[in-house]
């Protein structure tokens, strides 16, 4: 009887657990467990915050639809063991509004960047808790050059000197977010670091 009690308390608590997290509606708090299950790594957690039909907006002419486009952005961050910080967040409506986000992950730091900022300006759009459309800022000025520099300093270094490989994760030229390819650009790019001296 007791084991029954006890093993009955346990469901209870699982259950109220399962129903907390579920009925999470309020567009900040779900925008704010974005970042948690983000920067954990826990893909699943994250695409749970998502709508089927989410559409992910790069620019006004890059617009993505649908959890398979998340899933594949979301595996390439953990993949390169990505972090967001939390920014400070504004909401209208259905609208949340984020200021400026630092971003610290493997590509970054393999190309020799400690971190790059985003400018504020960053939005999700949620309704009845789940996040319907996400559209990230462009990167701060100094970031964004820094990193364009760094990028095509690797880019011809690779092109001259592992041209297979680098045709190989780029095809038609055009990046290609797989994670699988995650460890190749990695360890390339900290050859290529090595052999030019980029400390």
């Amino acid at each position: 009887m007791k084991k029954l009690m006890i093993f009955s308390a346990f469901l209870i608590l699982v259950t109220l657990g399962c129903k907390e997290e579920a009925t999470i509606t309020d567009p900040m708090d779900v925008v704010k467990k974005y970042f948690e299950y983000h920067n954990a790594h826990d893909i699943d957690k994250t695409l749970s915050l998502f709508s089927d039909s989410v559409v992910f907006v790069m620019d006004d002419k890059n617009r993505s639809k649908g959890k398979d486009v998340m899933r594949k952005l979301e595996r390439w961050n953990a993949a390169i063991y990505g972090q967001l910080s939390l920014p400070r967040m504004m909401i209208t409506g259905d609208t949340v509004l984020m200021t400026k986000i630092t971003e610290v992950n493997q590509w970054y730091l393999s190309l020799g960047i400690d971190s790059v900022v985003y400018r504020g300006g960053t939005y999700a759009i949620v309704k009845e808790g789940l996040i319907i459309e996400m559209r990230p800022s462009l990167l701060e000025r100094n970031s964004a050059i820094e990193a364009t520099a760094r990028l095509k300093q690797f880019i011809k270094w690779a092109s001259d000197n592992r041209t297979v490989e680098i045709i190989n994760m780029m095809p038609n030229g055009q990046f290609d977010f797989k994670p699988q390819n995650a460890p190749k650009w990695l360890e390339l790019m900290r050859e290529w670091r090595t052999e030019t001296q980029d400390n």
